[in-house]
Parts: C-alpha cells; sequence; structure tokens
C-alpha cells in the first residue's frame, strides 16, 4: 500500500540483473493513477484484461506484497494464464473479526490525517522500518490517498482473500510473512489449513514486509531460486 510500481521496481529490479520483463502496474491512487481504487477484483480485472491484450499468458513470477498480494490471489484464479511459481509477502488471507473490519479504513484515514500535521516524525517511522528512499516514498504516496480509496483499500485487506487452489497449484505458492506483523497471527493458520501444499517463510524480528525493503539482493536471491 502507498508503493507504485516504478518504485517497487527500483527497490527489487535490480537485483534479478536484467533477467525477466517485468509487469508493475499501479493500482488506483498509487503512482501517477490519479483514479480512486474501488476494490482489488476491480483493478485485477483491468490488468487481466490488459495480459489477454498482449498475449502474456505464460508468466514466469506472479508477486504480491501486501495489498498486491491479495491482487496477487485473485488473477490466480484465471485458468487461462498460468503461473509457474506465486510469491506473496504480507498476504491479507483471513477475513478479520467485525471490529477490526469497521475499524481498520477510519484508524488509516487518521493515520494519513496524523502523517499530514506532521510528516517529520511520519517519515522518520516509516524510514525507519523500510529505510530512507522508500519510507519516504511510502509516505508521501499515503497522503495522496482519498478517504474513499483508504476505505476500500482497507476492506481488501481484512474482508478475506481465501479462494480455491487446487493441491497442485498450492505447491507453487510461497507465503512469506515477518514474525511481528499482524498477518502472521490471522492468516498464516489460515493458510496451513487451506493450502497445506504451499511453502511458508517466517521473517523472525521483522514487521510487514520489512524484510524485502532492508536485504532485498538476499530477497530477490531467495525467490530466484525457486525459478530455477
Amino acid at each position: 500500500m502507498g508503493f507504485s510500481g516504478s518504485q517497487f521496481y527500483e527497490q527489487l529490479g535490480p537485483h534479478f540483473r536484467g533477467k525477466y520483463f517485468f509487469v508493475a502496474p499501479d493500482m488506483g491512487n498509487h503512482g501517477k493513477e490519479l483514479r480512486e481504487f474501488h476494490s482489488i477484483e476491480a483493478e485485477m480485472s483491468q490488468l487481466y484484461i490488459w495480459l489477454v491484450k498482449n498475449d502474456l499468458r505464460d508468466i514466469t513470477l506472479l508477486y504480491g506484497a501486501s495489498m498486491g498480494a491479495a491482487g496477487a490471489l485473485h488473477l490466480f484464479q484465471h485458468q487461462d494464464l498460468q503461473f509457474q511459481r506465486v510469491y506473496l509477502d504480507g498476504a491479507p488471507v483471513a477475513r478479520l473479526g467485525l471490529l477490526m473490519r469497521s475499524i481498520f479504513g477510519p484508524v488509516l484515514i487518521w493515520t494519513r490525517n496524523s502523517m499530514r500535521k506532521n510528516m517529520e516524525n511520519a517519515n522518520a517511522e516509516y524510514m525507519e522500518r523500510y529505510g530512507e528512499k522508500m519510507g519516504r516514498e511510502m509516505g508521501e504516496s499515503i497522503l495522496k490517498f482519498s478517504d474513499a480509496s483508504i476505505q476500500h483499500i482497507a476492506q481488501a485487506c481484512v474482508n478475506g482473500n481465501a479462494y480455491p487452489i487446487s493441491e497442485e497449484n498450492q505447491a507453487s505458492i510461497t507465503f512469506d510473512w515477518g514474525s511481528k506483523e499482524l498477518y502472521t497471527k490471522t492468516s498464516m493458520p489460515l493458510v496451513k489449513k487451506l493450502y497445506p501444499k504451499a511453502r511458508v517463510i517466517i521473517r523472525e524480528g521483522y514487521q510487514h514486509c520489512e524484510y524485502l525493503a532492508k536485504h532485498p539482493e538476499d530477497y530477490v536471491t531467495g525467490i530466484e531460486g525457486l525459478l530455477l
């Protein structure tokens, strides 16, 4: 959430050393996309149409982080697309409780408003977790979100993204969480129950998507090992 496709490519792309062709779309209200974010289904429907139109159906790696992982799980349901491997970091798979679903959006709006009042402190918190460049860019991006987009983003993260997946397809999926993040407590148990053939990685001592920010080369090396 808050990171554009180009920013994400700058973070991870160079460590792949030019071996692959990347498609890194911006969701609504992200990057240069001024339109509002309405739903993860709508975002992935547009991406699906674009992939089919450009005859990009055989894909080496389907990758998603945070809300993007929810999108990847949705895109994975299209049977006419072939994904050799799927890598999901910080995936919000489980449907959270009623209280959390009701307050998640308002809390995010409050956080954005607080950031506007004190950007220095807000940036410091993001930069501590995600590094100076990535943290600052995320903070600046979130400031641009409309209230409606934030509410819809919150729904994408808490309403559940547990789609039926065959055992054969489960074996191609890797789930990656930090031990200190919310989704490890809520989504990991559900993933182990619903997708027993999937691979699960827990980054001890790390927060949501923090490992990819602080150790991008090692992170990409691990992903590449799955593609061999």
